[in-house]
């Protein structure tokens, strides 16, 4: 029994041929089609990128309680526990902020691992001055880390495009280990993740002219007139990924793999490419194009083309014990999607969301957007034993208020720091929403219903009490109750 992992950073769902776009030309994700259940309701957990990935180690909501940052010391690990109970894990990756402070020990929790360098602001190449900039499009972000990746970029040359070295050490990997038994194999490509700079012959397919100062870095705005260039640039690193992808399937079907491994093809989050006049992931309301994800999963025992069954990224770590049929944690709030999708059952509802905004509760066909109701988007807490975040440490004056709490549940007995912190994100000003995504998919009606409201308010309510969540983001969204 073996599982090969494909992890995409970045992947929009609407994006892709599967689920409906006929411009974007993959069709290694249509082959998907023949041997992968399709999930039409799959959505994340916690934004961004590591708390994504924290997400899918413990099973359980990183955003209620923290942003970015490292595995905790008390959390419950499935790569790690896998590993202890005879599965060869390994780990090939180009992500590199497990590199950073607030990305440590995720990594390191596999049995093995390989982080290909170079991608994006990865401090990789010495940058002694500024380069030229490639594009100077007033919509793209222009900072340190985008001087740290033309620098990367000129030192690698013809190796920079990393996601293809992750695919390559892939296929290497199968090619030693194929005819092992228990082994799990987690493929990380940090491609389409900005920049979308692809491979000139994907750049090509969309016809992009290069002379022009293209948006393919753009900044995380709300701003109007958002260039067509975007979704193309976006589409020629879809495209590159498909390629990938080819390449994963065609070492699948040489060692005819199917029988005996269980395959999930996923992302973390999606993107903004001007919708709702958003560009990017981070700031504003986490509309379905960042939080309602792509899922394939190749079951060896079951025969499933489509399912609209409501899952999420929390759903992977006890799929995997599921497989390998070994206990499930009680840290574990997500489920088995093998054991869901044979009962034609999904979750009733689920949350998700970024630390200090919206609170999202999904219950189809209905997504709740529960905002800050204090103009001042407070109180906000960090709950952590690791006080990293992003590339650094936290300061002093972030220690200042600090206590140290011995009772909180999910960490086990561990101490652990309740850290009062600013709030970065307003979700205050954009307010409540309530959206029928069977009536209005694109979200484009705020349903405001105030009976409407207050049943929901009622069931995000019970759903926070049931996660055991902070008192403070009672406080914040819920004062009068």
């Amino acid at each position: 029994m073996n599982t090969i992992i494909l992890t995409f950073d970045t992947l929009v769902r609407n994006m892709l041929p599967n689920y409906g776009n006929d411009y974007i030309k993959a069709p290694n994700f249509k082959k998907l089609e023949r041997n992968f259940t399709k999930f039409n309701n799959c959505y994340c957990g916690s934004l961004p990128c590591i708390p994504a990935r924290r997400d899918l180690h413990t099973g359980r909501y990183n955003f209620l309680h923290r942003n970015w940052g490292p595995l905790e010391p008390f959390d419950f690990s499935v790569f790690k526990f896998l590993s202890d109970h005879g599965i060869n894990t390994h780990l090939i990756t180009d992500h590199w902020h497990y590199a950073e402070e607030g990305g440590f020990c995720y990594h390191n929790q596999y049995s093995s691992w390989e982080l290909i360098r170079g991608a994006e602001g990865d401090p990789f190449a010495p940058c002694f001055e500024k380069p030229a900039e490639e594009n100077l499009s007033a919509y793209n972000q222009n900072g340190s880390i985008q001087t740290q990746y033309y620098c990367n970029k000129k030192a690698l040359g013809s190796e920079s495009y990393t996601s293809f070295n992750v695919m390559k050490k892939a296929a290497c990997y199968l090619d030693n280990y194929h005819d092992r038994d228990n082994w799990l194999l987690h493929i990380e490509c940090f491609s389409p993740h900005e920049p979308f700079d692809a491979p000139e012959k994907f750049k090509q397919l969309y016809d992009i002219d290069e002379k022009k100062q293209i948006c393919n870095w753009p900044k995380y705005i709300c701003a109007d007139n958002i260039p067509d260039d975007l979704k193309k640039q976006y589409a020629a690193n879809v495209s590159y990924c498909d390629e990938l992808l080819g390449l994963l399937l065609d070492k699948i079907e040489e060692y005819n793999l199917w029988s005996n491994t269980l395959i999930i093809i996923h992302t973390d989050h999606g993107f903004m490419l001007g919708e709702h006049s958003w560009m990017g992931k981070n700031e504003g309301p986490q509309y379905e194009e960042i939080s309602h994800i792509p899922l394939f999963i190749h079951f060896p025992e079951l025969d499933c083309p489509s399912s609209d069954i409501l899952v999420q990224t929390i759903d992977i770590a006890p799929t995997l014990l599921d497989y390998y049929s070994l206990p499930v944690d009680d840290s574990i709030i997500g489920k088995s999607i093998f054991k869901m999708s044979k009962n034609n059952h999904g979750h009733d509802s689920i949350l998700y969301g970024i630390h200090g905004g919206h609170i999202n509760y999904v219950e189809p066909p209905y997504v709740y957007m529960k905002a800050s109701a204090r103009s001042d988007n407070q109180p906000l807490e960090t709950y952590t034993l690791l006080p990293l975040k992003g590339n650094q440490a936290f300061s002093k004056e972030e220690f200042a208020d600090c206590k140290l709490l011995y009772d909180v549940k999910y960490a086990k007995g561990f101490p652990i720091l309740k850290m009062p912190k600013k709030n970065r994100h307003n979700s205050y000003i954009y307010g409540d929403m309530l959206f029928n995504l069977a009536d209005d998919p694109m979200e484009l009606n705020n349903i405001k219903d105030a009976d409407m409201t207050d049943i929901f308010n009622k069931k995000l309510y019970k759903k926070l009490k049931e996660l055991d969540a902070p008192q403070t983001i009672f406080d914040r969204i819920f004062p009068r109750l």
